[in-house]
Order: structure tokens, then sequence, then C-alpha cells
């Protein structure tokens, strides 16, 4: 998934738990309840994303825009 174009998605109770998503483009999309455990998040964008009650724990955020 790495570089992938998530922006705007709807992605409520989704499990990205272990998943690389790191280059990718987050902003503006719903992540309530969403597991990010253990996922690649470096260099993403998650400008304006909403993260409410996500879990990221080990999750990798090394340079988040």
């Amino acid at each position: 998934m790495s570089g992938s174009r998530l922006s705007e998605g709807y992605f409520k109770n989704a499990d990205f738990s272990g998943a690389d998503i790191s280059n990718s483009k987050l902003d503006g999309g719903y992540f309530e309840n969403a597991n990010f455990s253990g996922a690649n998040l470096s260099n993403s964008d998650l400008k304006s994303a909403d993260l409410r009650d996500a879990n990221l724990s080990n999750a990798n955020l090394t340079g988040q825009i």
C-alpha cells in the first residue's frame, strides 16, 4: 500500500495493523477507531485526518507532514 492515496476516504474501524502505508496521502480521511498498530506511516500526509480513537501504538510516524 506504500504510496497509496486514501485522502478523504471513509475507513472507520479499518484494520491497517502492520501495513506499509509509507509515502501515502491520508489527508482529510476519516479513520475513527482504525487500527494502525505497527503500521509504517513514515512520510505520509495526515493533515486534517480524523484519527479519533485510532490505535497508533508502535506505528512508525517518522517525517509526518
